[in-house]
């Protein structure tokens, strides 16, 4: 079952953004697999929340059931089932300090 929709994804990001310091947008494109978030914390790195599509997560289907942050410079990659558990995530890593804001 899909749950993909932009109004899933505007209600991640007015709950993420109510929370943390910094303002994350919809980077999400028409053909993406899942909606994305993103912070750009220096020219053209990202730090990325993807949004699930699915309440069943079958990766041959493209069917993902996890929330996903990510961020390449930092080295990370978490997956969480509950939006609360990003958002307390992404206020436990420091973004701050560890972006160097």
């Amino acid at each position: 079952m899909s749950i993909h929709s932009p109004q899933t994804t505007h209600i991640a990001l007015s709950k993420i953004n109510a929370e943390l310091d910094i303002q994350f947008y919809d980077s999400s494109y028409g053909n993406d697999l899942c909606d994305s978030l993103e912070y750009e914390y220096t020219e053209d790195k990202f730090l990325k929340v993807f949004i699930p599509n699915s309440k069943e997560n079958d990766p041959d289907r493209e069917l993902f059931n996890n929330y996903l942050v990510v961020c390449e410079g930092l080295k990370i990659e978490q997956f969480f089932t509950e939006l609360s558990d990003v958002i307390d995530y992404l206020k436990t890593i420091n973004l701050k300090e560890k972006l160097r804001l």
